[in-house]
């Protein structure tokens, strides 16, 4: 055989050996004998924490006496949060700066070279507030102190992780509920669990509603609503499948 028709004989055993495996039914394998189903749940609850995130900015012609009023402010806080009935352990500080402040001609169409004319200090403080019909009052009394800035304010629950074992419980049953339905209609049973993959929806979303006032003087004060957060909790399940 020649080394031309050696080459012809080759490609067309192998053009007949693909033919023969294209017809030919594919082997099943594991993967044909599982079912990956998703489960989700979602448990609601009213916040039991307010996390405010607050402070004061004060200007001096020097950076000591932009600190100093700074301090003197910042004291007058600290007192209001203790008489308002927040434990010191309750209060953090998160930020504090010292930056020079330039008056810029060309901002108000005259010309020349930036001017430093002070200085500001910045002192931040995180204040957790454990009972809700408070944190508008501890908001006004820092305010009324000398607190200048509030930079936001943050709910959230403090048995989260207790509810969310609520709701993995529940996500799983889910799951199974939608498997099952599944190997009813295709003629088989589920198995055992192979695998159990969590993920969580995201973090706690907040759900809004007004929140009740039970006097006059509560009106007085700034009005908060910690309305509800939502925990989710998505998980996907790997099960056997049985005839």
């Amino acid at each position: 055989m020649s080394v031309m028709q050696f080459r012809h004989f080759a490609a067309g055993l192998a053009l007949g050996l693909l033919t023969l495996g294209a017809v030919q039914p594919a082997l099943a394998d594991d993967d044909d004998r599982r079912i990956a189903i998703t489960g989700r749940a979602e448990v609601t609850a009213v916040p039991d924490r307010a996390d405010v995130t607050l402070g004061v900015d004060a200007e001096g012609k020097t950076a000591a006496a932009a600190m100093a009023e700074n301090a003197r402010r910042m004291s007058a806080v600290f007192e209001a949060l203790t008489a308002a009935g927040v434990a010191r352990e309750k209060i953090g500080t998160t930020g504090l700066s010292l930056q020079p402040v330039y008056d810029y001609p060309h901002q108000q169409g005259r010309n020349g070279p930036p001017r430093l004319v002070g200085f500001r200090a910045s002192n931040m403080v995180q204040v957790r507030v454990t009972e809700m019909d408070r944190v508008g009052k501890v908001l006004d009394a820092t305010v009324e102190a000398g607190a200048n800035t509030i930079h936001g304010i943050s709910f959230s629950v403090s048995e989260a992780d207790r509810l969310l074992d609520t709701a993995r419980a529940e996500a799983v049953a889910d799951a199974r509920r939608k498997a099952e339905i599944y190997a009813k209609a295709a003629g088989v049973r589920l198995g055992k669990v192979l695998r159990i993959d969590e993920a969580r929806g995201g973090g706690p979303q907040p759900v809004y509603r007004a929140m009740a006032m039970a006097s006059e003087a509560m009106r007085a004060d700034t009005p908060v609503a910690p309305g509800e957060q939502t925990l989710g909790i998505s998980v996907s399940v790997l099960w056997e499948l049985e005839d």
